[in-house]
């Protein structure tokens, strides 16, 4: 189990309340600690189309470091899962930059779940040409079922949601209450959920000093020996 950083952690707060504090990276608004392991779960594709309100520079993100930053340093970070689609279409770009990120982030330690990337065809609501696009499938029903295996089995104390999808707050109620989990969702940036927030009771937003603070070395060796390099596109040269 990979223990919290010192000085790094955070505290569940009730309400939409949110309070400034001293923590760079987290804002908190309760003393309330809670001991033991934390399981977190990221909505892959939730979390992506929350960071490009940053541009590229932080999409090369560190899973596991984020886990660990949201823990308390009395918790212990246990499970990190991913739960994404791979892409499909005419870009090999953008499939190449994925595989790249999948790779860094299961060298890491992080176990992907997979769901579906469908082709799935559209009408244009100006013209009404018909048209084929890709939508991502699953994920949402992967999580929601892990989530609930997990907490029927206990695996963790708490457990962190990263996703604004409103789709995930049945199983979040319900691990929560059927099974008396300690459940906080987690926001991507832009992506906060008043019916979420609502009706769980707290919340974390993901705050940019977190996302800086928790970016992937430009360079991992996989296991192969393969080098997986950050992705020219998701360019970091405005970071500080």
């Amino acid at each position: 189990m990979r223990r919290a950083a010192s000085g790094q952690g955070y505290s569940p707060w009730g309400g939409n309340a949110c309070k400034d504090s001293n923590n760079p990276v987290i804002d908190q608004v309760s003393s309330k600690e809670i001991l033991g392991k934390v399981n977190l779960y990221i909505d892959g594709f939730n979390l992506y189309f929350g960071l490009r309100a940053f541009g590229s520079k932080y999409k090369w993100l560190d899973l596991i470091k984020v886990g660990e930053q949201l823990c308390r340093p009395d918790q212990d970070l246990g499970k990190v899962q991913y739960f994404t689609a791979r892409i499909k279409g005419a870009d090999a770009s953008k499939i190449k930059r994925q595989t790249t990120y999948l790779e860094a982030i299961e060298r890491r330690g992080v176990h992907i779940v997979y769901g579906k990337y469908q082709r799935k065809r559209r009408t244009c609501k100006v013209c009404g040409k018909k048209y084929y696009d890709y939508e991502e499938k699953e994920s949402d029903v992967n999580l929601g079922t892990t989530l609930l295996l997990n907490a029927a089995t206990g695996s963790a104390d708490t457990y962190l949601v990263v996703s604004g999808d409103s789709d995930l707050i049945l199983p979040m109620q319900k691990a929560r209450d059927v099974y008396k989990r300690d459940v906080v969702p987690v926001f991507p940036p832009k992506r906060h959920s008043k019916e979420i927030s609502g009706r769980m009771g707290k919340y974390i937003p993901m705050s940019e000093a977190l996302l800086r603070k928790c970016q992937l070395p430009d360079e991992i060796i996989n296991l192969d020996g393969y080098k997986l390099v950050r992705p020219p596109r998701w360019d970091k040269t405005d970071l500080p």
